[in-house]
């Protein structure tokens, strides 16, 4: 890339987004959606960088941000079942942006750094755009390297960290704070229903 600590163009996001394709062997999101929030950060004239876990210090408060989902098929919602549900349009264009904010209110202290969840050439800018946008530090590094499927397969869970507390917003204004939980399995399941 163009700088060894940040995004300064098309070309350099570009170069980051092939690598985490490599590097997610098949999964992490679609380039197309990262080049997206690429493109839309640099338009908007938003900085992004990143430092070295050691940069931080050792009292700041971190999280992870990420898109939870799947590439298995699923039939999509008709006009029918959203009138049902009473579910509009979407009503918030980053949900990773207010995630973040409510762990924040939940916690009762402000969060001071984003570690990427996993590499994947969409999943990665999440939190490089969550970390961007509201001023928090981007960590250079992820706890999976590469794309895994489930959280409880991601380095904490393994460690037997709990994986929780933490928010789950989606576009459409549903947002949930998960206080407690048996297993990262449990808190898997709860985040793709």
């Amino acid at each position: 890339m163009g700088d060894a600590n940040g995004i300064r163009s098309v070309e350099d996001g570009r170069a980051l987004v092939t690598g985490l394709g490599m590097f997610a062997t098949g999964g992490g999101g679609l380039a197309e959606r990262g080049m997206g929030y690429i493109r839309r950060l640099i338009d908007d004239g938003v900085s992004v960088e990143w430092v070295a876990h050691d940069e931080l210090d050792p009292d700041t408060l971190s999280c992870s941000v990420y898109g939870m989902g799947s590439i298995a098929p699923h039939p999509g919602m008709g006009p029918d079942e959203r009138e049902e549900l009473v579910i509009g349009g979407e009503k918030y264009e980053r949900p990773w942006e207010r995630g973040g904010n409510r762990l924040d209110e939940y916690l009762g202290e402000p969060i001071g750094a984003v570690i990427p969840f996993e590499l994947g050439p969409s999943n990665t800018l999440v939190a490089v755009d969550a970390a961007a946008r509201t001023g928090r530090h981007l960590v250079d590094g992820d706890f999976i390297g590469r794309a895994l499927p489930k959280m409880s397969q991601a380095l904490p869970a393994v460690l037997g960290l709990k994986t929780w507390p933490l928010t789950i917003c989606d576009p459409w204004g549903n947002s949930l704070v998960l206080d407690d939980c048996p297993s990262p399995q449990v808190a898997e399941r709860i985040g793709k229903m």
